[in-house]
């Protein structure tokens, strides 16, 4: 576990590729802010399992949080991240997160299968929230995708979110449901 005790981390050199890179299972990174480079990843956890972020503020970067299978990412804010926002694996939740002013070519949050994206606010980017097949996205508010608010694929389920002023609504593959 590393807990940022709410410390700020900076990076200024665009060279450094990631500010905190983890492996292996059950990493938790929690309670701080991130300024990370450009060209950076703010919290890099692709090839750990069983990872939990956590109350984490994050501006700038390609990605800002990138998980592997089975992460928890918890009322974290991510703001102006260039690709993904949050980029994860499979069987992952996403609760409770503010994703703000993304890059117009960027997908704010970007999910493996079977994963579940709740009580979430995003605000621009190419698209909103790209959930993996078998995903679920609940309660979540979408505003200002230049392409489409929420783009699932098949068997994803949408229900009770609002999606405003997107390029599209709401568009899924097979045997999706959209709910109110």
């Amino acid at each position: 576990t590393i807990d940022l005790r709410g410390h700020t981390l900076q990076v200024t050199n665009p060279s450094v590729p990631t500010m905190i890179k983890g492996f292996g299972t059950r990493v938790t990174i929690k309670n701080g802010t991130l300024y990370t480079s450009d060209a950076g990843v703010g919290i890099d956890l692709g090839i750990a399992q069983m990872t939990t972020v956590e109350d984490v503020h994050i501006r700038g970067g390609v990605t800002a949080i990138k998980t592997g299978d089975d992460a928890i990412v918890r009322n974290c804010r991510v703001y102006f991240s260039a690709e993904s926002a949050i980029a994860l694996g499979d069987n992952a939740l996403i609760d409770e997160c503010l994703i703000k002013a993304n890059n117009d070519g960027s997908i704010a949050i970007d999910t493996g299968e079977m994963s579940i994206v709740r009580d979430t606010v995003v605000s621009r980017g190419r698209i909103g929230v790209l959930p993996g097949a078998g995903s679920r996205v609940t309660g979540c508010i979408v505003r200002d995708a230049d392409y489409t608010g929420i783009y699932g694929t098949e068997l994803v389920t949408v229900k009770d979110c609002t999606v405003q002023e997107c390029g599209y609504g709401i568009w899924t593959l097979s045997d999706s449901r959209i709910q109110d």
